[in-house]
């Protein structure tokens, strides 16, 4: 499948939520990598009225993507999936699957600062 205006992107998902050591530090959880294309628009008005103050001041796309991504899970802790793009890193923040005539994800992403 040919994506108009695709790019290459990496999923990057966190294996678990991490642990908690006898010190009282949080370890992070290990991540998977996994290689993929998208195409990266410019945000819709619904989609900038749907984010919190804060991540619209952040640099918001849209992605349309073959790969499964995911929001962060508020019951199991488990963090977002995060999307880079020529090494700039964003985070996952709203994701709906789509399965009619071709299956993608349209995800919001806003750029992390790191």
């Amino acid at each position: 499948m040919t994506i108009l205006g695709e790019a290459a992107i990496i999923r990057r998902r966190h294996d678990g939520t991490g642990s908690w050591g006898t010190d009282g530090r949080h370890t992070k959880s290990g991540t998977t990598d996994t290689a993929g294309v998208g195409s990266f628009q410019p945000p819709s008005g619904e989609t900038l009225a749907m984010l919190d103050l804060g991540e619209r001041a952040r640099f918001a796309r849209r992605l349309f993507t073959s790969l499964e991504l995911r929001t962060t899970d508020q019951h199991t802790q488990v963090p977002a999936d995060l999307v880079v793009v020529n090494s700039v890193v964003y985070k996952v923040v709203h994701v709906d699957p789509w399965s009619q005539v071709l299956p993608h994800f349209d995800a919001t992403i806003v750029r992390v600062n790191e």
